[in-house]
């Protein structure tokens, strides 16, 4: 069934043919959508983990080794996803960021297609597949504000098609190879992006597995595309990315292991129990009928990955509440026009609930908007020269990303911000270390300072940006002597809003 009527596109006349204007009002809605997208993307800040994963992309463009020369947390499946836009953007001479803006617009609607391909939401949800694909890139396109583009928002763009084969799966109808096929390309792919996310992957197989009363669901095809895939992933990584390997309890020790920031994550979890509150007073038992219900399984999967991941970023929470929002659209009958009546009892109960959705769906969209505002340090860091040579000595990767893209910059550290010391200094702060724990993390905290050291040396950045706000890196920094000697060749510019812009002399 597709997604698209197959009504009659136009209207014969005598000699003569006239369009039939009617169809506009179910594609255009969604190309409106689409343009706004677009044109929101103008009045965002760039999201600071989509700029340093584009950085890494262009310097393993340019020979640079990932992992050897670039240092990051990320499985390889995560910069790599970036490689394509930056190699058109080169090609045609455009922005990487407009063009990775294209790819995800892309994205999303091959993803909406080949959902609505999949599976028939007018027969099986009784709704309008047009409404559905035109709320599906509202909230794929334009919700994400800051946060598009991210990992976790593209993960969720590669695992709707999944989405769409489990739901078939939980009402036992048949699936098409084809179909299987496809689903399980776009499961391993949302888990080759974040290990993390064969949580919400794992979670709706069971659930269509026991709203199907069948085990052999589990055994299903694309279930076992889907961990093939995963497996030779797994093998790949391990055989191209020996450094990474290395790295791993390094990662877990000092960016895995670190306290859970309870009050960051509350927002997100707050505004999510407040969704599916609303869903389960509209839909009550209905809420557990299979289709509907793979649909909570995968939010409710994905609510659980946010927590495993315990850092409370609000793109890590966009895959559990626009999920939660598909569904409480379906609960509270959005894909209809109310029914004719004005003033009538069950008009003003449809108008109160669309006030209550609209507020959680604002709410939602300042949560993912919050972004740092990084313009006087550009205004300042232009005035220094055309084209700097930047790094950072802070925690924050959003000092230095999208900062250094913004100001035609070059960025020379092997590393996105001091993320290994931050670790350390947390779990110092937090827990009573036993000496051999103790001890580990002083030996990664020596190694930041080296890569530092290291980077400083070597290429001799223009401009270093050193934050002071919540913890002094300045004095972290200049306590080591190698360290302090590198910085003697600088002299501070200016100091905004805790950030000390340091420029060389020599």
């Amino acid at each position: 069934m597709s997604l698209f009527p197959r009504e009659a596109s136009e209207t014969r006349g005598v000699g003569f043919t006239i369009p039939d204007l009617s169809r506009l009002s179910h594609w255009l809605p969604f190309v409106l959508v689409l343009a706004a997208a677009l044109l929101l993307r103008r009045y965002v800040v760039p999201n600071v983990d989509v700029a340093w994963s584009l950085t890494l992309a262009e310097k393993m463009l340019d020979g640079q080794r990932l992992y050897v020369d670039l240092i990051d947390i990320n499985p390889p499946a995560g910069t790599l996803i970036y490689l394509p836009p930056v190699m058109v953007a080169r090609l045609f001479g455009l922005r990487p960021e407009s063009v990775t803006d294209i790819f995800v617009i892309a994205a999303v609607c091959a993803s909406i297609w080949i959902s609505g391909r999949v599976f028939d939401f007018r027969r099986f949800l009784g709704i309008d597949g047009w409404h559905f694909a035109t709320l599906t890139a509202a909230v794929l396109t334009i919700l994400p504000a800051h946060t598009f583009g991210n990992r976790d928002p593209i993960s969720l763009i590669a695992l709707l098609p999944w989405l769409a084969v489990c739901a078939l799966r939980a009402i036992r109808r048949p699936v098409a190879f084809e179909h299987a096929l496809i689903g399980g390309i776009c499961a391993a792919v949302a888990v080759m992006i974040k290990p993390y996310f064969v949580i919400p992957v794992l979670l709706t197989a069971v659930v269509a597995a026991v709203c199907a009363k069948s085990w052999r669901v589990l055994l299903a095809l694309e279930n076992w595309i889907a961990a093939g895939l995963c497996l030779a992933y797994g093998i790949a990584v391990a055989a191209l990315f020996p450094a990474f390997m290395a790295d791993l309890p390094m990662i877990n020790a000092v960016y895995v292991a670190r306290p859970m920031p309870i009050p960051d994550m509350m927002p997100a979890v707050v505004l999510w129990f407040a969704i599916i509150s609303m869903i389960f007073a509209l839909r009550r038992r209905a809420a557990f009928d299979p289709a509907f219900c793979v649909l909570l399984a995968a939010s409710c999967g994905w609510a659980l990955a946010f927590l495993a991941q315990g850092k409370g970023w609000a793109y890590q929470s966009f895959p559990m509440l626009s999920l939660a929002l598909l569904a409480l659209a379906i609960a509270g009958g959005w894909f209809a026009l109310p029914q004719p009546g004005a003033g009538t009892e069950k008009e003003r109960g449809w108008l109160a609930r669309t006030a209550i959705a609209a507020t959680v769906v604002a709410a939602c969209f300042c949560w993912n908007n919050r972004a740092a505002d990084v313009s006087s340090y550009a205004a300042k860091i232009r005035q220094l020269g055309p084209h700097p040579t930047m790094l950072t000595i802070t925690s924050d990767i959003s000092v230095g990303h999208p900062l250094v893209r913004e100001v035609g910059g070059v960025w020379v550290g092997r590393v996105c911000s001091n993320w290994i010391t931050h670790g350390v200094l947390l779990r110092r702060h937090s827990e009573t270390l036993d000496p051999e724990t103790a001890s580990r993390l002083d030996s990664y905290e020596a190694f930041d300072r080296a890569i530092l050291i290291e980077d400083i040396a070597r290429s001799r950045p223009d401009v270093i940006l050193v934050e002071k706000v919540y913890f002094d890196w300045d004095a972290w920094a200049r306590s080591d002597p190698a360290l302090r000697e590198q910085l003697e060749a600088y002299r501070e510019v200016e100091t905004l809003n805790g950030i000390v812009i340091l420029q060389r002399q020599s």
